[in-house]
């Protein structure tokens, strides 16, 4: 049994937009925030999939690194943000400047890399609470409020950062980051495209309630990226590079990995259940173990929409920040991106962070910068 910190469990997204929701986190606790360093630059040069692989890192290993703590996460398609509980400070002060290591190494990509206490968080106005939306009977999504989070993201790149910055140290042993992977082809969008959007009102969740619901309108019911019938495994097995990159004890069993992922190819393909493995029931479930639809600090959505749809929403949008303030980007992509964290193929043994490709919610996050307001209303319970 994982220890986790206590908080509401609820059981729709209608849910998380409100404010009684949400349980108020220790003082104690931390939030750690990852983020790759010029990620749109990364992006333009094509690799947005090698920018997702280490946005996701950081959740794969705390989880690993910790694996008696189910450890709060949100993805944000280049970072991460995840809370620790006090008694792993020490530990998470070596994981970092490791994690740092490993994604330079792997992937040729520097991150930044910053860890906050909570009460520090709260001592500038903001907080930090937390959430579950239940996607599964085994599986539940974190969501987080209070502008703790985002504060923290800003933080780590501004002025103050030095006081909470992990400084970099070539001698840090690696983290473990088994399960990791990115072997599913991309996911091609059924109704025309994949619209990735990011909101921030600077507001509680119930800020958020009524903008969900006209992009629930616009886009007549937004559609979960991951129709299964759209779900198809990588093959030849090309992304297990970067796998084996990012696990170096994996290089000596790379033929072991390729078998793995032939047997699952054929057994999704078929619906033969093969060494114990039925892979169309796993992929069946992997919509309900992925975090397309989220809130910490802001709401992020992947959505398969229309042109036309995808052009109501923004429409809307516009005309909504226009009037109340808030600020907001959106990028279209030709297909999903499915970054996994398989700890086990078991129902509650695997997480999926969604992003658009061609960097979705990089690419979003840095059209919400341009149009965001200078003041943004602050109104944290």
């Amino acid at each position: 049994m994982q220890r986790s910190f206590p908080a509401p469990v609820v059981q729709d997204f209608e849910a998380v937009l409100r404010d009684e929701n949400y349980g108020r986190l220790p003082d104690c606790a931390f939030v750690a925030v990852t983020d790759v360093v010029s990620s749109t630059a990364a992006i333009s040069d094509g690799r947005y999939k090698d920018v997702n692989l280490a946005g996701a890192a950081g959740i794969a290993a705390f989880a690993n690194s910790f694996p008696d703590w189910d450890l709060p996460s949100a993805f944000g398609g280049d970072g991460a943000a995840i809370i620790l509980p006090e008694d792993v400070e020490r530990e998470a002060r070596e994981v970092l400047p490791g994690l740092l290591n490993t994604c330079r190494r792997a992937l040729g990509l520097g991150m930044r890399a910053a860890l906050f206490r909570v009460a520090d968080l709260r001592a500038r106005g903001c907080d930090v609470r937390l959430s579950y939306h239940s996607l599964s009977p085994h599986r539940r999504l974190p969501m987080l409020s209070g502008g703790g989070v985002a504060t923290a993201e800003t933080l780590s790149k501004g002025p103050d950062a030095e006081a909470f910055l992990i400084c970099p140290d070539p001698a840090a042993p690696e983290p473990s980051l088994e399960g990791l992977s990115c072997r599913w082809q991309p996911v091609k969008p059924k109704r025309g495209v994949m619209l990735s959007l990011v909101i921030e009102t600077g507001g509680p969740p119930s800020s958020y309630a009524h903008i969900y619901r006209e992009i629930g309108d616009a886009a007549d019911g937004p559609l979960h990226p991951l129709a299964k019938s759209r779900l198809k495994p990588g093959w030849p097995p090309r992304a297990i590079a970067p796998e084996i990159a990012l696990n170096p004890a994996k290089a000596s069993s790379r033929a072991g990995l390729v078998a793995e992922a032939a047997i699952a190819a054929t057994s999704i393909l078929t619906g033969l259940t093969l060494g114990g493995f039925n892979g169309r029931s796993y992929r069946d479930s992997i919509k309900n173990h992925s975090d397309a639809l989220k809130f910490a600090d802001s709401l992020r959505m992947v959505i398969d929409c229309s042109q036309a749809e995808a052009d109501a929403v923004q429409e809307r949008l516009v005309s909504l920040a226009s009037s109340e303030g808030f600020a907001f980007g959106l990028q279209r992509s030709s297909s999903a991106v499915m970054t996994c964290f398989v700890q086990s193929t078991r129902d509650g043994g695997h997480l999926h962070f969604i992003d658009g490709a061609d960097g979705g919610y990089t690419l979003a996050a840095q059209a919400m910068k341009s149009r965001k307001p200078a003041v943004l209303p602050l109104d944290h319970p």
